[in-house]
Parts: C-alpha cells; structure tokens; sequence
C-alpha cells in the first residue's frame, strides 16, 4: 500500500512551516519541497515532533525527503544536514518506513537520495 499525507497534515504543516501551498497539489511533498529550507525544516521537526500527530510527522518527513532530492539537482547537497536527518530515521525508525520505499528504487532513473536511503534502511533493521 503506498503511504500519502494527509489532507489534515497537509493543512497543518503548510501553515506552520508557511508554504506557498494553493490545496490543489497533487505531491505535495514533492511540489513544496525546499532544498534551501532543508534545515528551517528539520529544526522544525526537533523541537515539535513530540508534539506532533504521527501522520504529521511522516508528511513533514516527505517533506524533507523531497527537499534533500531537490538539493541534489540544485547542487546544495549539504551531508552535514543529511547526517542529522538520517539520525532522526534512525531513532524513529520502523515509523517512516512507508515514506521511505517510494524512494529505495534500485533502477537506473533511481533517485539521488536512495542509495543513502538504503544505507539507512540496513541500519534501522540491524
């Protein structure tokens, strides 16, 4: 079953974080992703997730996958903010795992972010 955020999430996280969201997206994770906000959303994500509905979470988490590909083709990879980003996979683990496959493809149009992806997925069943 493919895992989609929440109409309730949605709402929520696009107004909190601001997003420039009209409703009508289609991914909107992947439409409102912000390579240059990857850490505005990530500290977002530590000091709130506790307080945070679980289908939130995951949206948020969508959110900055989608982010970290984009980074990649608007070249501001930055691996310092991946690292703090994989712990936080990492410590939630099994919680994610539905946002996460879409994004494991084992193909050549796989997505930048899969073979970190993969490296997170082995570390989190060890």
């Amino acid at each position: 079953m493919t895992w989609f955020p929440t109409n309730r999430a949605i709402a929520f996280l696009s107004e909190e974080l601001k997003l420039e969201a009209s409703g009508k997206e289609q991914d909107w994770d992947v439409e409102l992703a912000d390579p240059h906000r990857i850490e505005q959303f990530l500290k977002y994500y530590l000091k709130n997730a506790k307080n945070l509905e679980q289908e939130t979470r995951r949206a948020l988490i969508a959110l900055i996958l989608s982010s970290f590909e984009d980074s990649f083709y608007s070249s501001s990879f930055n691996i310092f903010l991946w690292k703090q980003f994989e712990n936080i996979l990492i410590d939630d683990g099994f919680q994610y795992i539905e946002v996460i496959k879409p994004w494991l493809k084992k193909s050549a149009d796989e997505f930048f972010i899969s073979s970190y992806l993969r490296l997170v997925i082995d570390r989190i069943v060890d």
